[in-house]
């Protein structure tokens, strides 16, 4: 699986983003815009093709995130539905997307990923550690330790209608989810531990 083509940077802490427990996903408006430097996070509109075209402008972001204290979630913005077209059968097209923790301070290094495998024949969500440091955004740097994986379900992903349509036609939003108290044992970290964040996408 190849790693995901970065796109930006945020100094976030988990603490900041844990609030009231949830049932389900979460509602529109519980989502936290994701920022750089006080900024939505942006990523331009066209250096990749289709769902795998992450897009922003300055009021619609690249990200969005949600934690309910048990649960992480994640919301990217895509140029193009993830759904198979038909060529594709699953849950998704044949890429990736996710998230990249960077948790050491080293910012040329990320240290865990998060990644929707739409590629592999067992469509999967899965949690790993990059053990063996390459250089970020190295698509030979591969988290070589997975931690935890779930199959792709109707209760870990979803896409649903977002609210642009920034390249002249609708946008949607990729959502999916962990367990966060998951993430937090794999990676040793806490509560109040801050971390970067990069989202991407993969072929």
């Amino acid at each position: 699986m190849k790693p995901l083509k970065i796109l930006s940077i945020l100094l976030i802490s988990f603490l900041t983003f844990t609030t009231s427990s949830f049932a389900a996903w979460p509602d529109d408006g519980d989502w936290i815009d994701i920022k750089k430097n006080g900024v939505l996070m942006q990523d331009p509109l066209n250096d990749a093709t289709g769902s795998r075209n992450i897009v922003s402008d300055s009021t619609h972001g690249v990200a969005k995130m949600h934690n309910d204290g048990t649960t992480l979630y994640f919301r990217m913005r895509m140029d193009d539905d993830p759904t198979p077209n038909g060529k594709n059968s699953g849950f998704l097209s044949a890429f990736g997307w996710g998230v990249l923790f960077e948790t050491d301070g080293v910012l040329n290094t990320y240290e865990f990923m998060l990644q929707l495998d739409g590629i592999s024949q067992t469509e999967i969500i899965f949690f790993s550690e990059n053990t063996t440091q390459g250089t970020l955004n190295d698509p030979s740097d591969n988290p070589e330790t997975q931690h935890s994986s779930e199959n792709l379900s109707v209760s870990n992903h979803r896409i649903v209608t977002a609210d642009s349509s920034l390249n002249g036609d609708q946008d949607y939003f990729l959502d999916y989810q962990f367990s966060y108290n998951t993430i937090k044992t794999a990676a040793g970290m806490g509560d109040n531990d801050s971390i970067r964040l990069f989202f991407g996408s993969s072929s």
